[in-house]
């Protein structure tokens, strides 16, 4: 017999557009792999929606919607994921068109994110026994003299 999580981890596919909820945020991510034997998606953060009315997908009342091109990927239990809408995906990718480009919006949308991730750790301490999310930073090139 198969428990809920083994569920959610088997529902989830690699490219396959994913959302974690929290109060009323909701993260959409790209699923890039799934570790059966360890329960975890990796997922590349695509979209960040900010006070939305995600109980009725129907009328998307979005406060705040982000691009995450270069946000951090997580790799986090699979039991926190669910599988996402096409119509509710293709909603906010329409509305994302419209979006401006500029950095600082791009730089409150990263902020926004790395919010997100503590919010959602600490609700769910329970799935992270020991481990703290720390900010992943790009490597340092290092000069060497050999």
């Amino acid at each position: 017999m198969t428990d809920m999580t083994d569920e959610n981890a088997l529902s989830i596919r690699p490219h396959q557009i994913i959302f974690l909820e929290d109060r009323a945020t909701r993260l959409y991510a790209e699923a890039i792999d799934v570790v059966l034997s360890r329960q975890l998606c990796w997922a590349r953060p695509l979209m960040l929606v900010v006070g939305s009315t995600v109980a009725e997908p129907d009328e998307t009342a979005l406060a705040q919607l982000y691009l995450l091109d270069d946000g951090p990927d997580l790799l986090w239990p699979t039991a926190l994921f669910q599988p996402a809408l096409d119509l509710d995906v293709l909603s906010l990718l329409s509305q994302a068109q419209s979006l401006p480009k500029d950095g600082q919006q791009h730089q409150l949308g990263l902020q926004q994110l790395h919010a997100f991730i503590r919010q959602v750790w600490q609700a769910h301490l329970d799935f992270f026994a020991g481990q703290s999310p720390q900010p992943v930073s790009p490597p340092r090139s290092e000069k060497r003299f050999f």
